[in-house]
């Protein structure tokens, strides 16, 4: 064995190994190298050392070497040295049993290197052209070489830039040629690359800059320009120069051979484009080559039209026009700028420069067999409407709401959510008047809150109308009364279907509760028909007022869900104070009380839940008003003496608690009132004692305040409203409640809220019945008061103390304290002044009620108290001014004042009387008092 070599040692002792090896082999021929290789292949054939070939096998050549002309294989071709051992062994070729036929060939010539095959590659032809090539050489310049030029070193140096030499050599001219002008540089008479409105004028411009410069100078530009150019682009632009000369040859055959256009009856009048238009840069019909092209020598100018451009144009300042809305109803100027925002405003076809669209138009798409141009055209008009219900379009523009009332209705009938929203939402826009109804929920805890206005139409001339013809037209009584035409239309069975079979989204389940809510206050007839159609009734309370919980938090897919919406909660409130037959109806027929107690008895801590259940209190204090449901209200008296108790120990009336607390605490309080109307006594013992605790801890509360908002006074109305009915019934005097009272009068509070009465008078406030946004056709209550600042009546302003006041001074009636009395009335001087001296406005608005109601509180308190006979001068002038704007609903308090002031025998003294103006009854003249009250009741 020779051993290995080992780390460190030379390449001199690695050559003495060689040697001892090779001289070890010569002599054994048996010697073994220190290692050997070995196949790790698991195979049938695997061994550790391969035995030589018998040298009398003789193995089949194989299907290659039979290809290639190799026949005997018995001998190798591969030099090997016998004397050394075989590390590999043989490769054996895989051998088929099928022979092939081959050509004997001369015996191996034992050379060590690939037989040469011939055929192969084949016989080489060289091909043959038709075309004469001239290879004559180019003539040289007379110098005998090529002109030397050096390269701009400003041009790049990558190589996609860089021009052939041959290239250059072509542009190589002689030197004589060089300093001669070039007289006749054939320049061409127009552009060929240049295809724009401003080809000719460039164009112009680079023959003039040529023109004065020498060949040797425009070979140079030239020269640079190869340098500095894309050869891509070079051939681009060669390309294009032959394509437009190949053009312009055939139109100019064309132009010979066609006759001559007379143009004057057929070109329009190009003169009224102009250049500046910015919406259209191209006029096709002012392009120079227009009479080139095909088919346009007679040009059909109205089909064209839309392709023409226009020009801007300014309204005139003493001409109408016609009206144009954005996609959200609102009305747009006559100009407005062209952008990507504005575009779409322009998708029309007459007035193509106005924005927006026309109320045509869009009663034209709102007729569309395409679905989605139906949708945008009622979402407009659902937004148009929305302007016009709050005023903003008075007196600037005239919108047909019957029109759109009919177009509205008919596409209710679709059973297309995507459709079915839109109309909806329209139609209530057209009918449920957001303001008024956020007005009348604003008195919510109130003492007008709990009555109910009605808002139906005078049917006068609908009778009259009747009574001259067979059948008054559906058109006709739009005319008059939409309500009256809607409910002839069975909106009640479509929106029972839309509610019951269609089921749709929220949006449209509470645009559906509102169109209800509206047709409610119209009038007793339209409640009493709705209460009576069972099936609707039934979906509501079913789907809508089911019997749960409150306490969860809002959410659009409670619909369907088992929770109760509180759209359809308001409907209820307002059907329960239409009329006593409405009411029982609810408790009897439908079992509205189930729910409604559910509802009070819950736990809440949401917003929505809390707006929930002061739905769920008014309408059991609507219900008490009728006698309705007391038996339920006892059984609730636990969770309602649980809630007022929270309220009186959390809920503050500052300005920056929360408003709904106070009104939740409101509606509790009105109903501890109706429960102190109907004479139950079981409850007195817990109630009154915080009745007194709350009246102390927020009459203090408001004596203190800075400021205050007439949202958080709620509480202390019904507080109030409560002490006056405990007065009344149980005929007891209160010390703790004069005690606040008079602390209240003398408070610097009480004083911030009269310094805002003269700001909160609809009587005082100088606006004209005309300034009310009115519609004929369509009832409303006139709270929008839009060519005013405020916007809305001054006694629905944040700051209005009306509705307290005339809770306050009620209270101060009974309270039979006269010295208190005249110290409140002391406060109320300079308002009555105000009210004698001035004209009265608004007078037949429904809100003025409060401030009536104020008024008489004031003249009855007057009345009880010992006052100065100033004072009572003050007062019966407005007695008497007070007579003359009362409703019939205010009959009692109309003889109250006749008995008790205006002819009164101690009021009425003998200068009053001197002043009167002589009456008479017919023929007979009235001059005793007695007999002039009797008049004046009748």
């Amino acid at each position: 064995m020779i051993k290995r070599p080992k780390p460190g040692e030379s390449e001199e002792d690695i050559l003495r190994m060689q040697e001892d090896y090779l001289k070890n082999k010569s002599i054994n021929k048996e010697f073994q190298p220190s290692a050997q290789v070995v196949n790790l292949r698991r195979t049938e054939h695997q061994t550790i050392k391969r035995s030589k070939a018998s040298p009398s096998v003789v193995r089949k050549p194989s299907k290659y070497a039979l290809s290639k002309g190799l026949r005997n294989t018995s001998e190798k071709l591969v030099q090997n040295d016998d004397s050394a051992p075989s590390l590999v062994g043989e490769v054996l070729e895989k051998n088929t049993d099928e022979t092939q036929d081959h050509v004997e060939e001369p015996d191996n010539d034992k050379v060590y290197f690939p037989r040469t095959i011939p055929s192969v590659i084949g016989e080489i032809i060289e091909k043959n052209l038709d075309i004469e090539v001239n290879l004559e050489l180019k003539p040289l310049p007379s110098q005998g070489f090529p002109l030397i030029t050096k390269r701009d070193p400003a041009l790049g140096l990558s190589a996609k830039y860089i021009v052939s030499h041959e290239t250059l050599m072509d542009i190589d001219v002689t030197s004589s040629n060089l300093t001669s002008k070039q007289k006749d540089l054939n320049l061409p008479k127009q552009s060929f690359l240049l295809t724009h409105k401003d080809a000719d004028t460039i164009h112009d411009e680079n023959v003039k800059i040529l023109s004065n410069m020498s060949e040797r100078e425009i070979l140079e530009e030239k020269k640079k320009l190869l340098y500095s150019l894309d050869p891509k682009l070079i051939e681009y632009m060669q390309t294009k120069r032959k394509k437009t000369e190949i053009e312009m040859e055939k139109l100019h055959k064309v132009e010979i051979e066609r006759e001559p256009i007379d143009y004057e009856e057929s070109t329009p009048d190009l003169s009224e484009t102009t250049d500046t238009d910015s919406l259209w840069e191209n006029d096709v019909l002012s392009h120079p080559n227009i009479n080139k092209w095909l088919h346009f020598n007679h040009l059909e100018t109205d089909k064209l039209q839309w392709i023409k451009g226009i020009n801007k144009s300014k309204a005139k300042s003493d001409e109408p026009y016609e009206a144009r809305f954005d996609f959200s109803g609102y009305l747009l100027p006559y100009s407005l700028e062209y952008n990507e925002k504005t575009k779409p405003l322009f998708h029309h076809g007459e007035e193509p420069h106005r924005p927006g669209y026309s109320l045509t138009e869009i009663i034209e798409l709102s007729r569309s067999a395409v679905a989605q141009q139906r949708v945008v055209a009622l979402n407009i008009i659902a937004g148009i409407l929305e302007h016009f219900s709050v005023g903003t379009y008075k007196n600037i523009i005239d919108i047909p709401i019957t029109k759109l009332f009919f177009l509205i209705r008919m596409s209710m009938d679709e059973n297309k959510v995507m459709i079915l929203e839109p109309a909806l939402r329209a139609m209530r826009n057209l009918l449920y008047n957001r303001i008024d109804e956020a007005s009348l929920d604003a008195l919510i805890g109130f003492k007008e809150g709990t009555i109910l206005p009605c808002l139906e139409n005078d049917k006068s001339e609908i009778e009259e109308l009747e009574s001259k013809e067979t059948e008054l037209k559906d058109f006709h009584l739009a005319e008059i009364d939409i309500i009256a035409t809607l409910m002839r239309t069975d909106i009640l069975q479509r929106l029972y279907y839309i509610l019951e079979r269609i089921k749709p989204s929220f949006n449209c389940v509470q645009y559906s509760l509102q169109i209800m809510i509206r047709l409610a206050r119209d009038s007793i007839e339209t409640a009493s028909t709705i209460i009576q159609m069972d099936h609707l009734m039934n979906t509501i309370t079913k789907h809508f007022i089911p019997s749960s919980s409150v306490n969860f938090l809002f959410d659009p897919s409670i619909l369907y869900n088992g929770r109760p919406i509180l759209a359809a909660l308001k409907l209820i409130r307002v059907l329960s104070l239409t009329s006593y037959e409405v009411a029982e109806k609810l408790v009897s027929k439908y079992s509205i009380l189930k729910p409604v107690s559910d509802y009070v008895s819950s736990g809440v801590d949401s917003a929505y839940g809390l707006r929930l259940q002061i739905e769920a209190y008014c309408i059991l204090s609507n219900l008490l008003h009728f006698n309705l449901g007391l038996e339920n209200v006892i059984s609730l008296y636990p969770v309602i003496s649980t809630t007022l108790h929270r309220h009186v120990q959390g809920t503050d009336i500052f300005v920056n608690s929360s408003v709904l607390s106070t009104t939740h605490a409101a509606v509790v309080l009105q109903l501890v009132d109706c429960l102190i109307n109907s004479q139950e006594n079981s409850f007195k013992e817990q109630i009154y004692p915080l009745l007194r605790e709350g009246m102390q801890k927020w009459l203090g509360q408001l004596a203190q305040m800075q400021a205050y908002t007439c949202g958080h006074l709620r509480t202390i109305c019904s507080i109030l409203n409560c002490f006056t009915s405990v007065i009344i019934h149980e005929n007891i005097s209160l010390d703790a409640l004069n005690a606040a009272l008079l602390n209240l009068c003398k408070s610097e509070g009480f004083k911030v809220m009269m310094n805002n009465l003269r700001n909160s008078s609809n009587l005082l406030s100088g606006i004209e019945d005309t300034a009310v946004h009115r519609v004929k056709n369509l009832m409303s209550l006139g709270t929008c008061v839009i060519d005013t600042p405020q916007k809305v009546l001054p006694t629905l302003n944040v700051a209005s103390p009306i509705p307290v006041l005339a809770s306050l001074y009620e209270l101060l009636y009974f309270t039979k304290d006269k010295d208190m009395s005249v110290l409140f009335l002391k406060h109320t001087l300079s308002y009555l002044k105000h009210f004698c001296n001035t004209e009265l406005c608004l007078i037949n608005n429904w809100f003025t009620r409060m401030e009536m109601d104020f008024l008489i509180d004031v003249l009855k308190l007057a009345i009880a108290s010992d006052v100065s006979e100033s004072y009572k001068d003050l007062v019966y002038m407005v007695a008497n001014k007070l007579c003359f704007i009362l409703k019939m609903d205010k009959q009692s308090e109309l003889e109250f004042l006749f008995c008790n002031i205006i002819f009164n025998k101690e009021w009425f003294s003998a200068q009053r009387l001197f002043n009167l103006v002589t009456l008479s009854d017919g023929h007979t003249f009235l001059s005793h008092i007695d007999d002039i009250s009797l008049c004046y009741s009748k």
